[in-house]
């Protein structure tokens, strides 16, 4: 099961809303080909349902580019084949804003086969993010809570050039 923080050292009020969402997607890189070979096909269907609607199925992984989402550049980060941080085994990330959860959500909940799929708000408190605030979908698996930080000051931007999550217009 995925530990729990220790408790704040003092109670704050929560952010008053989450605006961008992290997808982590687990495979056993090590000892199972099938899971390597499953989360690969995976991940290539979510590139593909990114280029079919760019426009309402907003989300950025290994492979998703500007040819796929418009707008787009910087390069998301690759599949990770073995422990990067606080994902102790293959994984790979996928970048949602707000403006796409719900349905990059249905897409997983769908979609991830026998996968276990870790869904966290990125807001300034990294740590409460990866644990008290993160859901699973599938078997929860355990991540290292050691390199998280409490607090980041401010919350984390990936792909400002999009202009959704944080960096989306307030008109």
């Amino acid at each position: 099961m995925l530990p729990s923080p220790s408790a704040p050292s003092s109670i704050r009020e929560a952010p008053s809303t989450v605006k961008q969402w992290h997808f982590h997607t687990y495979w056993f890189a090590t000892r199972n080909e099938r899971s390597g070979k499953e989360a690969q096909a995976l991940r290539e269907a979510l590139v593909q349902q990114v280029a079919s609607s760019p426009k309402s199925f907003i989300a950025v992984c290994d492979g998703v580019t500007d040819a796929q989402l418009p707008g787009l550049t910087h390069s998301p980060p690759p599949m990770n084949h073995g422990p990067v941080g606080p994902h102790l085994s293959g994984s790979f990330e996928t970048w949602v804003p707000a403006e796409s959860l719900a349905q990059v959500l249905a897409w997983f909940t769908l979609h991830r086969g026998s996968l276990s799929v870790l869904v966290h708000p990125l807001t300034r408190y990294e740590l409460e993010d990866h644990t008290t605030h993160a859901m699973w979908l599938g078997k929860p698996w355990v991540i290292d809570l050691d390199c998280l930080r409490e607090d980041l000051v401010t919350p984390p931007l990936q792909y400002p050039e999009l202009g959704f999550g944080y960096s989306a217009s307030n008109e």
